[in-house]
C-alpha cells in the first residue's frame, strides 16, 4: 500500500520560529486589521479627540484590535469602538443589488501619542 501514501514536500520558504514565539498570533493580528479609514469625519475624530478610525476583519473583536493596533504601530490604547455597517440594497432601474458591508474599529490612543496614517497609506 506504499503506492498510494502521498509524500510531504518540504516548504523552502519557511523562515525558523524562535522558542516561545507563536507564528499564528502575529499572523491573525496583521489580517485583523486592513488598514486605516481616511475619510472627512475620521480625520475631524482624529483631529480632536485622538480617534482614529480603521477596517477590520468581520471577525474581529476589541481584544484582538486593541493588541494588533498596539503591536503594529506601537501605541497605548486606551479604548475601542466596534461599529458593523450592514450591507445595502441599491436598485438600477429594474435591477436589484447590495452595497457590501463592513466593519471598522474606532481606537482611541493615550494623550501624547500618535499613529502615522500617511505612511501607511503611501506603502498601498
Amino acid at each position: 500500500m506504499a503506492i498510494f501514501q502521498k509524500q510531504k514536500k518540504e516548504s523552502k520558504n519557511v523562515e525558523p520560529v524562535a522558542e516561545g514565539v507563536s507564528r499564528t498570533k502575529n499572523d491573525s493580528q496583521s489580517k485583523m486589521v486592513f488598514g486605516p479609514r481616511i475619510t472627512e469625519k475620521a480625520t475631524g475624530l482624529t483631529a480632536r479627540s485622538r480617534i482614529y478610525s480603521f477596517n477590520v476583519s468581520p471577525h474581529a473583536n476589541k481584544r484582538l484590535v486593541k493588541e494588533a493596533v498596539e503591536s503594529l504601530h506601537k501605541v497605548d490604547i486606551t479604548s475601542v469602538h466596534m461599529v458593523s455597517i450592514p450591507r445595502k440594497r441599491r436598485m438600477r432601474g429594474r435591477l436589484e443589488g447590495w452595497k457590501k458591508g463592513y466593519k471598522k474599529a474606532l481606537v482611541r490612543v493615550k494623550e501624547g501619542q500618535t499613529i502615522e496614517i500617511a505612511e501607511e497609506v503611501k506603502k498601498k
